[in-house]
């Protein structure tokens, strides 16, 4: 009896931290943000939103929208990966010059926030802008 009484109480804690860990860690929704650009002594900014449609624990899917300092946006494909509070988001956008891609890596700093580093790729990797952004759902 006093065996069954040890086991009941540690299933019940593994069964809680589990369903606490899996609500906490999903990242499916709509974030925004801004990515702060370091660039040769000008300013530079892009609005990001990030819509994940599907987050099945490792990979992610759905759709990323850009807005440069120029006034161009830029909508595409969203594919990326979570490996606990590590979050990777990349944007792919079809211009006439190629593919565009910009990379978000992030750490999850609670279940509406998100903080790192954003990359601006242009197409055929002739160079790359990099920047920290701040998201928010």
């Amino acid at each position: 009896m006093k065996r069954a009484a040890v086991i009941l109480p540690m299933m019940t804690i593994t069964l809680t931290i589990t369903l606490l860990s899996g609500c906490i860690s999903n990242v499916a929704g709509d974030w925004v943000g801004t990515c702060a650009l370091f660039t040769s002594g000008e300013e530079a900014s892009m609005d990001v939103q990030a819509n994940v449609f599907t987050d099945n624990g490792s990979e992610l899917d759905g759709e990323m929208t850009v807005a440069d300092w120029m006034g161009d946006t830029r909508t595409g494909r969203l594919f990326g990966n979570r490996t606990g509070r590590f979050v990777v988001m990349r944007g792919q956008f079809l211009s006439e010059l190629g593919y565009y891609e910009m990379e978000i890596d992030v750490e999850r700093q609670s279940s509406a926030r998100l903080d790192g580093d954003c990359f601006f790729r242009v197409p055929d990797g002739d160079g790359e802008l990099f920047g920290v952004i701040e998201m928010a759902r």
